[in-house]
């Protein structure tokens, strides 16, 4: 779940993303999961979905590094996070593990209106997802 305010709109890198609508100082926490918005869908959960099911878990939610199999659908905006243009870096950052998830900070101070962009370390998913990217 999100935790600083954001809102999404068009974005230059992809599809929609995640605007901040404050400034956010570095080191803040950015996202955290969530029990009540965030959803943890097994493998064998998923693969009992359909095939349009299937894919908009892979095309929303991400693959925590540390269970790759394992899909985690994001019940807020962060569906919207998008994963900035090379050579530029994220301008949000892994802050370590609560409860078996990875949380997010900013690595830098965030501009209000500012896209907010995540490292490719925070998605197992990362390579198929930006190969699938459309400029």
């Amino acid at each position: 779940m999100l935790r600083v305010p954001v809102e999404i709109k068009p974005s230059a890198i992809h599809g929609q993303g995640c605007f901040a609508t404050a400034e956010i100082k570095k080191g803040t926490l950015v996202w955290s999961f969530s029990r009540i918005f965030d959803h943890l869908i097994l493998e064998y959960v998923r693969f009992r979905g359909t095939r349009e099911e299937q894919e908009k878990l892979l095309e929303r939610g991400y693959a925590n590094p540390s269970y790759p199999s394992d899909i985690i659908m994001c019940g807020d905006e962060a569906q919207f996070l998008n994963f900035p243009v090379p050579p530029e870096e994220a301008n949000i950052e892994l802050g370590g593990v609560v409860d078996g998830h990875d949380v997010l900070v900013a690595r830098r101070d965030i501009k209000a209106g500012e896209e907010l962009t995540v490292p490719a370390e925070s998605d197992a998913d990362y390579e198929r997802k930006i190969s699938q990217r459309k400029s």
